[in-house]
């Protein structure tokens, strides 16, 4: 797992050949986001239909005691919460958004959330990745590999200037 990590200045690239695999890079990635993030972040994933983008919003959910089974892809609700003792989770599925008014709208909805120190996922994030010129963010990309269960994830950070 470590072992294919390559370090090109504020780009991180992990290769994972599981679902199991993506959800404990998750949490490995989850923590270098935030050591160099600080704590007042989203996070855009980004990645085909069945890339594992929910399964790594399963394996941040892991970090913070949050099982599999309460993790769900919001494809059709657009949002899910998920609450622990120690953290409050929103994530946003933008799949079936392209209005840019309702891209918008649920920006500023987790803008709010953000405020109330939830830790924003959004899948399909580059959906509003234009409009975060005034926030930290981390982008994930998962990229389909060369055998049926490997994954590129690369790890992109952004920082407010």
């Amino acid at each position: 797992m470590g072992r294919d990590r390559v370090y090109f200045g504020d780009r991180i690239s992990f290769i994972s050949s599981s679902e199991n695999e993506t959800k404990n890079l998750a949490k490995i990635i989850y923590k270098k986001i935030q050591g160099n993030l600080g704590s007042d972040f989203l996070i855009l994933i980004e990645g085909e239909l069945g890339s594992g983008k929910t399964s790594f919003v399963k394996g941040l959910a892991n970090l913070f005691s949050i099982s599999d089974e309460e993790v769900t892809s919001p494809t059709f609700t657009i949002i899910q919460e998920y609450l622990s003792d120690t953290v409050k989770i929103l994530h946003i599925d933008l799949y079936r958004l392209s209005q840019e008014e309702d891209l918008i709208k649920i920006l500023a909805f987790a803008t709010e959330k953000l405020r109330e120190n939830y830790l924003v996922v959004f899948e399909w994030g580059e959906k509003v990745e234009l409009y975060l010129t005034h926030f930290n963010y981390a982008k994930i990309k998962i990229e389909f590999g060369e055998d049926f269960d490997q994954r590129f994830i690369t790890l992109y950070l952004h920082r407010n200037q």
